[in-house]
């Protein structure tokens, strides 16, 4: 096949690069240029495609010889068929293989694309060691600048790839049509920017926060006013690093163009031959992951159990911020009810006096109509002394065996196995410490000697023995969903917004804004509260930030 490459100047490839333009500018068209020399020099190269376009690799620009032979995941062209809950597990395999491929979502919901990607990118990170050139296509949507409480765990585990992945071999390309919504620490990240053309204004001053920390603003005001008036394919290529401010003209794509949109009255084109991939083994691994119980982990390492929880406590949460808003219009005759409720014998009374004063605070009416329309609380049980007929208490069982899949094989002595503070362990096992009924455990595994040490500890060869579980390490995201299922709002989704900005941290103001709530009222304080107490997260002035188990 004829093909023409941009000759890429020296050092781009080595650094993430940014690909921005509005609808229709080329900015995938040059993208896929920049693809196909990868492909050429028989780099590793992994596309993400919300879009369904990408498979086209696959052929000839006249569709009538095969192209590269690129795997297809997912889409109306897959090789192979994925759905949400083989994330994980095509993470590993992308990782630890030379595999070149197309990850095609286009087909899944918006959920499913989360869930996947979620799993995708964790384990892709974890297995990853060589040079990979990750694509995201439309990038904006896996890393927005503002994300809803069900994005912030996508958009930390794409964080992390950019920020902390070079070592690991990551070189990531991102394509958006509008980097005002791209997530600006991610795109920060960029060591090259390939500004297409752009006509809004909030687009072009996004770009603006990129010069400031990479490149020259004296040489950006010579350009910025360019950007309109940018022709389709035309765009300049900036490498601060290596000193290079250049425009472009990109050259045509040599593979199939299975993005382009038909003219009017155009006939569809005939069949396209495609480029043959031997991918059996990697099939049967993927159906592996189907088959498994349902009961199992879906992508991401979260499970099913989980996922449920988590809608339980968003059905809460609405029903919670319904009885804020129907508090403040029932205000004036909220006695009258709560004594007809009572009379009814189907309430009890509230807590909290409201009496006909509209006036008061909207926390205090919801207390009062959540107390009067929730059931009684039933008699709370005692816990079971022992668990599992083996005589140890749950508390211990439950700390023994979190630090035994943190603690890798074979038991090593103490002063080279991995150490835990006490407060790490309890996080592992899904408990708040300094109550009863973590000191009970935390004795109880030093009177066994199934732990050594003091303020800090480690698992000795019989307590790894005691604990019957496997070396599984929990990495930062499995820890953050095991307690987001455990919370009751506001505190999930705190923790979720919190974990998406990773160790940068998050202001008072942009996590209200972020989940959605007004900060200062008792919902409020006692969301962070809960979180404080099981060791999640800590505040310094106005800035919240997880604790460092979970970076």
């Amino acid at each position: 096949m004829t093909r023409q490459f941009l000759k890429w100047p020296e050092g781009v490839r080595e650094g993430h690069i940014a690909v921005t333009g509005k609808t229709g500018s080329g900015k995938t068209y040059t993208a896929r240029t920049m693809v196909e020399g990868l492909l050429d020099d028989r780099a590793r190269v992994c596309v993400i495609d919300p879009t369904g376009v990408w498979w086209g690799l696959k052929s000839t620009a006249d569709g009538q010889a095969p192209g590269f032979p690129v795997a297809i995941f997912g889409g109306n062209h897959a090789d192979v068929p994925i759905t949400d809950k083989q994330g994980a597990k095509l993470g590993e395999i992308v990782g630890t293989s030379d595999l070149q491929c197309v990850i095609d979502v286009s087909e899944f919901t918006m959920g499913e694309r989360r869930r996947f990607m979620v799993g995708f990118t964790e384990a892709l990170y974890q297995h990853n060691r060589a040079t990979l050139f990750l694509i995201l296509d439309e990038a904006d949507e896996f890393a927005p600048q503002r994300p809803m409480p069900d994005q912030t765990l996508m958009l930390h585990r794409i964080d992390q790839i950019v920020r902390r992945g070079r070592s690991r071999g990551f070189r990531v390309t991102m394509i958006t049509q509008r980097p005002a919504v791209l997530s600006k620490d991610v795109l920060s990240q960029a060591a090259t920017l390939i500004a297409m053309k752009l006509t809004a204004p909030q687009d072009r001053k996004a770009l603006g926060a990129w010069v400031e920390g990479q490149a020259d603003a004296v040489r950006w005001k010579e350009i910025q006013a360019e950007l309109p008036r940018l022709k389709v394919g035309e765009g300049f290529l900036w490498f601060p690093e290596g000193d290079i401010l250049a425009r472009y003209k990109f050259p045509s794509i040599s593979t199939f163009d299975s993005g382009r949109t038909p003219k009017a009255g155009e006939r569809q084109r005939g069949a396209v031959r495609v480029a043959d991939v031997d991918l059996a083994t990697i099939r049967a691994a993927l159906s592996a992951v189907v088959d498994k119980p349902k009961v199992g982990a879906v992508a991401g390492g979260v499970a099913e159990a989980q996922v449920r929880a988590r809608e339980q406590a968003a059905h809460a949460d609405g029903r919670a911020q319904g009885r804020t808003e129907l508090a403040l219009e029932i205000g004036p005759h909220i006695d009258a009810i709560f004594s007809a409720l009572i009379a009814a014998g189907v309430s009890r009374k509230p807590a909290v006096s409201v009496g006909f004063d509209t006036t008061q605070p909207r926390a205090r009416l919801a207390a009062a109509l959540e107390t009067a329309l929730s059931p009684a609380p039933a008699p709370k049980r005692a816990a079971p002394a022992r668990s599992l007929g083996n005589g140890i208490h749950p508390a211990a069982e439950r700390m023994i065996r979190a630090l035994a899949r943190q603690s890798p094989p074979p038991a090593p002595l103490p002063d080279v196995a991995p150490f835990f503070a006490w407060e790490e362990i309890a996080m592992l096992a899904g408990m708040v410490p300094g109550n009863g009924f973590y000191y009970h455990g935390r004795k109880e595994l030093l009177a066994r000697e199934w732990v050594a040490g003091d303020d800090r500890v480690t698992i000795t060869p019989a307590g790894r023995e005691a604990s019957r579980t496997e070396y599984a390490p929990m990495l930062p995201g499995d820890i953050v969903e095991l307690w987001r299922a455990k919370l009751a709002p506001p505190s999930a989704d705190m923790l979720g917004a919190i974990f998406g900005m990773a160790g940068e941290g998050i202001s008072v103001a942009a996590l209200a804004e972020t989940i959605g709530r007004k900060p200062g009222n008792g919902f409020w304080y006692a969301g962070l509260k809960r979180l404080r107490a099981a060791g999640l997260i800590a505040q310094q002035g106005d800035r919240i930030t997880v604790t460092e188990l979970l970076r």
